[in-house]
């Protein structure tokens, strides 16, 4: 159905704005000397994995992708965004924590999107 294809693509659109979002943020509590966590490697960490949460949500969004790649990539981007959740709670960066939970809610949101397609409602 295209509302589905339209939806996952807006979904997946939405978890790329908040991973670069995610990624400024990260680049702030990396060098800004009043995160208190400037030049960690904590900060860094979270730096890297919202990059490639950007960067996979990107392509997931425009790049068509076989099946089995695309739910790969989908599973690891929703592990990414809450892994980064909770990194970034421990960095005490609570914007970046709200970024990202709202990046997984997207990311659950395209993954779930038409599983209820086919089958018979009661």
């Amino acid at each position: 159905m295209m509302i589905t294809r339209n939806f996952r693509q807006t979904a997946l659109l939405l978890v790329t704005i908040l991973g670069l979002t995610g990624l400024g943020l990260a680049l702030f509590e990396l060098l800004s000397p009043t995160s208190g966590t400037a030049g960690s490697a904590g900060a860094t960490l979270v730096l890297v994995s919202t990059a490639l949460l950007a960067a996979t949500a990107a392509l997931l969004a425009f790049v068509h992708l076989k099946r089995w790649l695309f739910g790969l990539l989908l599973t690891l981007s929703v592990i990414d965004a809450a892994a980064t959740a909770v990194a970034a709670y421990f960095l005490m960066a609570n914007v970046l924590v709200a970024t990202m939970l709202l990046a997984l809610l997207a990311g659950l949101a395209a993954a779930f999107a038409g599983s209820r397609q086919g089958r018979m409602t009661t």
